[in-house]
Parts: structure tokens; sequence; C-alpha cells
């Protein structure tokens, strides 16, 4: 192996930008598992040769990399061995320091475990938007012309009453009564991309982030993929948003073949955090993805954001029927994002959303009526907790226009104490126990 050869130095000098930097190297180096290096993850559910590296918060994480890339580059020349290769800036939230390394040889990984300023070291883990069920409806050649804030679906009129409506019968009134809108409240949506000129938006409303899937301004849904779209829309459209008057700012994090993975979220954290649009403003991140396993490197990222920014964040907790637990971020340590599972019409909660204890809530995720393309006319009936989550997300942001700008604790024991309680069935299963029996509530009080 060719980290043999490190046995020959007890230290090197290497005339750096910044001076002369001690590297010193192992006087001997034992080969082997090392409990750092969180190599535990399916092939399927990682990036290849994709690592986070997370440090110690008293790490200066520039000297860090400066000194593993000197030290590198000369290892490297000495044995002819491939490079490992730091990807974009290193991420910080909070106390939460990591960065990304590309390498095919493992045995950089076991180097850098050895060293006291390195916590672990985690395979960049795959995620993805949680898929949407959609079918398509024509638009209604004579349309009900709506009051103010009335919405014509059966998901936001349930959510607005303590008692399921007789949905089976035609003297049902859809309609969504609150006094507030959002407004105020700058609502995060980590996603797809949105079609930023669709009609069902006000003008001015939405606001492109950045795009972390290509590191660009662009914000445009990935090939009219719309999943983005129909979340934003779920939250804020004309037609079927129930917090029209919120703030979009759309942060894509899938690419075109609707693939993410933990550093782009971790990033798309951060970016919130250094966002000064925000400071003094209400604000609460939609996260309708997960990644496809969990992952340490993420969770902490959750954390720390949650402890150090004090913004909430709402995310769906996946559509594979399986327990919630499995995935990240809704397994992060203490639960303190607002874990949101799907219901039906029936109120029993949806057969392919997640369950379990790593659930905190539901919302109505079947058969929701939601904005299609743009200029097409057409309304999609969509199906998926990424529809149930910005629902959450909506009631949220009300709640903050109504509140003011509530902290992340303050704000789910908000939402979870206004549910209603003891409505949903389809719990009974031994698997399904632990989910809690919680529906949204969003009324006019």
């Amino acid at each position: 192996m060719f980290l043999e050869k490190v046995v020959l130095f007890a230290s090197i000098i290497v005339l750096t930008n910044a001076g002369p930097v001690k590297l010193d190297l192992p006087v001997k180096y034992e080969f082997g598992k090392n409990p750092k290096i969180l190599d535990d993850k399916d092939p399927e559910w990682i990036m290849p040769d994709e690592y986070m590296v997370v440090l110690d918060p008293n790490t200066n994480t520039n000297d860090h990399i400066q000194g593993m890339e000197d030290f590198f580059a000369i290892e490297c020349n000495l044995t002819g061995a491939q490079c490992a290769k730091v990807i974009g800036k290193p991420i910080e939230i909070g106390k939460f320091k990591c960065y990304q390394l590309r390498t095919q040889e493992k045995d950089w990984l076991e180097y850098l475990a050895q060293k006291d300023d390195v916590l672990y070291i985690e395979p960049n883990v795959l995620g993805t938007s949680d898929d949407l069920y959609t079918s398509k409806v024509e638009p209604d050649p004579n349309p009900l012309t709506c009051e103010t804030y009335s919405i014509d679906s059966w998901a936001t009129t349930r959510i607005n009453k303590v008692l399921r409506p007789p949905f089976d019968t035609e003297e049902v009134e859809m309609e969504f009564i609150h006094k507030y809108t959002g407004d105020g409240v700058r609502v995060y949506i980590m996603d797809s991309g949105i079609q930023p000129d669709h009609e069902q938006f006000t003008a001015g409303q939405v606001e492109c982030g950045y795009d972390f899937a290509h590191n660009s301004h662009n914000c445009s849904d990935a090939l009219l993929r719309l999943h983005g779209t129909i979340v934003a829309g779920v939250i804020g459209s004309t037609l079927y948003g129930m917090a029209r008057g919120a703030k979009l700012v759309i942060l894509r994090i899938t690419n075109e073949s609707d693939s993410s993975d933990a550093s782009k979220m971790a990033r798309a954290l951060e970016w919130v955090a250094n966002d000064p649009k925000r400071v003094g403003k209400p604000a609460i991140i939609n996260l309708s993805a997960s990644l496809k396993y969990y992952s340490r490197a993420f969770n902490d990222a959750v954390n720390n954001f949650l402890a150090t920014f004090d913004i909430q964040i709402v995310n769906s907790v996946g559509n594979t029927n399986t327990d919630a637990c499995r995935y990240s971020p809704s397994s992060a340590t203490g639960g303190n994002t607002i874990r949101v599972a799907a219901s039906t019409i029936e109120d029993r909660i949806w057969p392919k959303s997640c369950y379990g204890s790593c659930v905190d809530i539901l919302a109505p995720g079947e058969n929701v009526p939601c904005i299609g393309p743009k200029g097409s006319g057409h309304a999609y009936i969509t199906s998926g907790t990424s529809i149930s989550t910005p629902m959450v997300t909506s009631a949220c942001a009300l709640a903050m226009e109504e509140n003011g700008n509530m902290g992340y604790h303050q704000l789910k024991t908000y939402m979870l104490s206004g549910a209603t309680q003891g409505v949903i069935s389809g719990l009974n299963p031994v698997r399904k126990r632990l989910t809690p029996n919680r529906l949204l509530r969003a009324a006019c009080i």
C-alpha cells in the first residue's frame, strides 16, 4: 500500500503561499477498520468515491484542508497513487464543519481518520425528491368564482375543521377560511426548481436563491418535472396556496435525473443561514425530499442549523411504506424538524407513506388538487408526502404571520399541540403503531 512509505519520514517542511508548513507524519501506521469511517452504506445509496469529512468544531477548516492537500501532493508524487481531491468550498453551519472529498484510494480515508481534528468520515449519501403520483385534470369550462382565500380542494377543507366533512356527498363547500396569508414570511423551498413565470404566482412572489445541482443562479424546474413547481403551488399559488402572501425562495437541489445528495442539501442549509434577506424576518424551510438512507453528516448539519439559526425545517418522511427512521433527515437525533407523513380523504394513513416514531404529524397527501404546467389550464391530482409537507409548511407560515418570528422549537410545539388528535385510522399494524395520531389543523380561531 502506498502509505507504507509514510514510515520513511518523521516530518516534512512544505513551502506554501502562507509560509512553511510542517507536516507531521505517523511514525507507525496501522491499516484496518477505523470506527471514524462510517462505510456501512449500500453502494446503491451513495455517490461513488465521494465522502463527507466532518471536523471538530474548533478546527480551522482552511488550515486543515491546506495541510491535507500539501501532504497528499507529496505522497502522490512519491508513490504514483491517485490523489484525493476536495470538492467545492467547505461547509460550515454553526458548529458543523465538513468538506467533500473525492478519492478512489481508501487508504487516504484511513490516514485522515487518524487525525484528531477529524470526527468522522461518511460516504456522500444520495437523495431524491419524494415521488409525486399525478394525473391530469382538464380545466372546468365553468370554473367556480371563489371569494378571497377560498380553495377548491378537499385537503385544505379538511385541515380547516376538526371533524371530517362528508366528502362523499355534494353538500360540502370546498373552502379554506383563515385570517392570514403568510405575508412577510420567507419560505425556502429546497426542491427541483420552479417555473418562476407561472401565472399562478404573483409578480415578485418568487425569488431564485441558488441551483446547487449545477452551481448556478438558474432555478428553473428541471426538465419541467414540475415537482418543485407543484410543491411551491401548494404553498403559495393563487389557486391552491394557503400561504399565497409568502415570499417563495427557490433552492434547487436535484438534477435532471431527480438526484441529489447530502452535500447539496447541506450547502442549501448553509445558503439559508447566510442569506442576508432573512435577517429579522420569519422564515421556514420546506424539504419535500429525503436521503435514501441514514446520514450522520446531514443529520448533524440539520441539528446544528436549527440550534444556531432557529429556523424550522419541514420535511417529508418518504413514500416507501417503511419506517421513517431509516432515512435522513427524519432520523436526526432529537427529532427537531417537523416530519410529515401523508393521510387520505378517509382520514387514513396513505398506504405508501412512511411511518413510525420518526413521524410528527400527518397531512392530506392523496389525490390533492395542485397546479399544472404554466399556460396549460390543467390541474394535477397529486399524491405523496411531498404534497402533505408543503401543507404543513403553509400552516407554519400562517402561524408566523400571526405570532411573529417563532423559533424552531416553539413553532413545532405550536403546530403539534394545535393538531387534531386521534382521527387517523390504519395505524393498527404493529410496525405502524408508533406513528403519532395527529392530523394537521389550520383554522380561523
